[in-house]
């Protein structure tokens, strides 16, 4: 009878282990992702302002926007992998763009696509993007040890090293907080904070005062800029807009390119609020009622 009892208790503590380690169900059967990093470029095209690099079954799309701002996709399944147009993706309000003069050369396995104001370097074993300005001096560039990647769980994400002239400020994102912290530069710490909050979206846009903002053309929450300008992830699709100024005001110039001009050419003041206000605190606005008044300089009514 002893024996029996033990052979049962034994049994009903197998069965209770099974159970914790039935997968899904426990940190010990959880499954982590595999990570594959991007390879050699097999293959590449030219067709104006866009250059595509293929790389197996996937390709990197680097576009030239005006002569200091690029675009770089990633595609997981050839011409077929990119982003659908997405009405989500309002931010983006142009996609044509003129053609940018350029020359485009080839020495030691590096493609050289050189504007007006900057160069860009295509290494193809393995393949790594970086940005220079036209003294050779580096903006960022794709990391050696890692640079595009992807994993089975949809994230998306470069690695990347940024140039040491200047360096030591990232600006941008606004905050959770809405911009109120005590120390606006980023460059020390990873940032995350891109969930709605207040019905405000923090924008993926930083600055670096190396020379150049970075754009990530996302509207995913589950996103991450590195510290130090060391690169980013989100889910999905991996689309990014690098803009070289080397000032805070040419990248916001080349940002405003993306993302839509005021129709009034200029940003609004503390002032330009002032009718608005009197308007709603006076008699005449005493029968409306939840409703929205913009003051955006005519941006809605583009």
């Amino acid at each position: 009878m002893r024996k029996k009892k033990v052979l049962s208790l034994f049994l009903a503590i197998v069965m209770v282990f099974s159970v914790m380690i039935v997968p899904g169900t426990s940190a010990l059967g959880a499954q982590q992702a595999t990570t594959t990093d991007i390879g050699d470029v097999t293959d590449q095209t030219e067709d104006g302002n866009i250059l595509i690099f293929q790389v197996g079954g996937q390709e990197v799309c680097v576009e030239l926007c005006t002569p200091r701002t690029v675009r770089v996709q990633l595609s997981l399944d050839g011409p077929d992998g990119y982003r659908p147009e997405d009405p989500q993706y309002y931010m983006v309000q142009k996609n044509e763009w003129d053609p940018v003069e350029k020359t485009v050369t080839e020495e030691d396995g590096v493609v050289k696509i050189r504007t007006s104001e900057m160069e860009i370097r295509v290494q193809k074993s393995p393949l790594r993007i970086g940005m220079y300005d036209l003294e050779g001096n580096l903006l960022s560039k794709d990391a050696d040890d890692q640079g595009l990647y992807w994993s089975d769980d949809g994230t998306r994400g470069v690695k990347k090293v940024e140039g040491t002239q200047n360096a030591g400020g990232i600006f941008g994102f606004g905050s959770g907080d809405h911009g109120r912290r005590s120390n606006l530069n980023r460059y020390d710490q990873d940032f995350t904070e891109f969930s709605m909050s207040h019905g405000r979206v923090i924008a993926p846009f930083f600055m670096s005062t190396v020379g150049y903002g970075i754009f990530l053309n996302t509207i995913e929450k589950d996103t991450t800029f590195f510290k130090q300008g060391g690169g980013f992830e989100t889910q999905g699709y991996l689309d990014y807009y690098f803009m070289y100024g080397p000032d805070f005001k040419t990248i916001l110039n080349e940002y405003a390119e993306i993302t839509g001009r005021i129709p009034m050419h200029r940003w609004g003041q503390p002032e330009d609020l002032q009718g608005a206000v009197v308007f709603l605190a006076s008699p005449a606005a005493a029968y409306v009622t939840g409703a929205i008044l913009p003051v955006d300089g005519g941006y809605l009514g583009k």
